[in-house]
């Protein structure tokens, strides 16, 4: 009961804080809307109020240095991708250029969230390690509050796919971003558990189980495929010695067999589904490929697939992302595509050492993996796989920007050496 009463008392503290703070606030707001908004409308909505507010703010106050943002190989790359996009709206099949507004104003929200988050983290360790925490926690809270409503009150089984509100409506997405926490939680595991307390160690220990199982409970094959194998190759490349990491290994190995021998009856239908018609999208995508192989469709034109007498003819989704910038955009874009993920896993190597470096970089190829199979490309809608792909690449650069001593906030003083060194 305290802890509702001192709700108002921390709203109120909130209001009375500097401009930077309120921002911070509402962007983690916002951020944890991805587990607990209550429909991707709300949680769309939210985004427009919040940054929307924020970059208008921004312009108007002249806060944000725009050149620096060219200090960054990610950002330009990521640029060159989105220019190509909003060009190929010209040449987009059937549509009048005017119809294709809602195609430039998702490319617009993608910088408008690129440059907030940058604007808001300032290179601050401390923030985005605020901000991993608060999205810990609305995970957890979030799989809990989903688990009883999907578990009790709908009185669904361990065979069925689980999903919650909001953006976790479907299991893809929702053992993509458990999935992702999963990674999120072992990295940290890996790379700080000596500086961890026990209480801390057994706290992350316990949420990795919550979003591991809850990764396995969306049955989302490609998720938890992803999942087991950035896993694997965290303790790979963990500081570990090589005994430490042989005996993960084994005992991985045997804990995932005697869970998987215990739960194999409720994941028969996962076996029976196959390739869940996958390659019959793929094949027939291809032919619509070939049609404008080198500058593709354009972007955002949802093309159709022709498959006559089959079930999935008239189908418009992708289920690639690799495979939605090539019929969109053709071998220029997927080259854009490809050359953007190469330089966002070049740019994490090369500050490998920064520990949530490695984290983001291990959830971008996360992304990368589980894009395999589901999603429509890099230009989309605000849902959990946009955020995937995007939010790693943007805390990636925003490293690569504070190790250049460069900042995106006008009249900040030039970074020391010795704060690069502490950082």
């Amino acid at each position: 009961m305290s802890f509702a009463f001192g709700i108002p008392q921390k709203i109120s503290q909130v209001w009375k804080c500097s401009a930077d703070k309120k921002i911070f606030f509402f962007v983690l707001l916002w951020l944890a809307g991805y587990f607990f908004s209550p429909t991707n409308k709300f949680h769309y909505q939210l985004f427009l109020l919040i940054f929307l507010s924020i970059s208008i703010w921004l312009i108007i106050k002249g806060k944000v240095n725009f050149s620096g943002l060219l200090e960054s190989k990610v950002f330009v790359v990521a640029g060159l991708y989105c220019a190509f996009y909003l060009l190929s709206l010209f040449w987009a099949d059937g549509e009048m250029l005017s119809s294709r507004f809602q195609d430039f104003r998702r490319t617009l929200y993608l910088y408008i969230f690129w440059v907030v988050i940058l604007y808001v983290l300032n290179g601050s360790q401390q923030k985005l390690e605020l901000m991993f925490k608060v999205l810990i926690g609305a995970a957890v809270i979030s799989f809990v509050l989903n688990a009883g409503i999907f578990y009790g009150l709908n009185d669904s089984g361990l065979e069925d796919r689980f999903v919650g509100l909001g953006r976790l409506w479907n299991p893809l997405f929702s053992g993509a971003i458990f999935g992702a926490m999963s990674l999120l939680i072992l990295m940290l595991l890996l790379g700080k558990y000596k500086i961890f307390s026990t209480t801390q160690r057994l706290s992350l220990i316990l949420a990795y189980a919550v979003f591991f199982s809850a990764t396995l409970l969306s049955h989302s094959r490609t998720p938890i495929a992803a999942m087991l194998l950035m896993s694997f190759l965290a303790l790979l490349f963990s500081q570990f010695s090589v005994k430490a990491k042989i005996g993960g290994v084994i005992g991985g190995l045997l804990g995932l067999l005697a869970m998987f021998m215990a739960l194999m009856p409720f994941f028969e239908k996962d076996i029976t589904r196959g390739q869940s018609r996958r390659l019959e999208l793929f094949s027939g995508f291809w032919e619509r490929v070939k049609e404008h192989l080198l500058l593709g469709h354009g972007g955002g034109t949802k093309v159709e697939i022709i498959a006559k007498g089959e079930f999935v003819d008239g189908w418009h989704d992708y289920h690639n992302i690799y495979l939605g910038s090539l019929v969109e955009l053709g071998l220029v874009g997927l080259i854009l595509h490809i050359g953007l993920i190469v330089t966002g896993l070049f740019i994490a190597w090369s500050y490998r050492t920064q520990i949530y470096v490695a984290i983001a970089a291990s959830i971008f190829v996360f992304a990368c993996l589980i894009g395999l199979t589901f999603g429509e490309g890099l230009i989309t809608r605000l849902n959990i796989q946009w955020f995937l792909f995007w939010m790693p690449l943007v805390v990636i650069s925003m490293y690569e920007l504070k190790l250049k001593g460069v900042s995106i906030r006008k009249r900040e003083p030039k970074i020391t050496t010795a704060e690069k060194n502490s950082f």
